[in-house]
């Protein structure tokens, strides 16, 4: 796999959860802004613990909120 379709992979990663939060919130997903879904992935990444599925399926309903 290359470092663009890493990329790719990352951006289409964060549409997902800017859609799960607007869905969740009930408006439209194109209201999110992308550079604000990262800030949030990147302030709660210490709350991620890899292993641990309990922990995370928390880690991603905290983050989803936040966005």
């Amino acid at each position: 796999m290359t470092v663009l379709e890493l990329v790719k992979l990352a951006i289409a990663y964060f549409r997902c959860l800017m859609f799960q939060a607007a869905t969740i919130a009930g408006i439209s997903w194109l209201r999110f802004g992308f550079t604000s879904t990262l800030s949030s992935f990147r302030r709660g990444i210490a709350d991620f613990h890899p292993g641990q599925q309990r922990a995370n399926t928390l880690f991603f309903s905290k983050l989803i909120i936040e966005i």
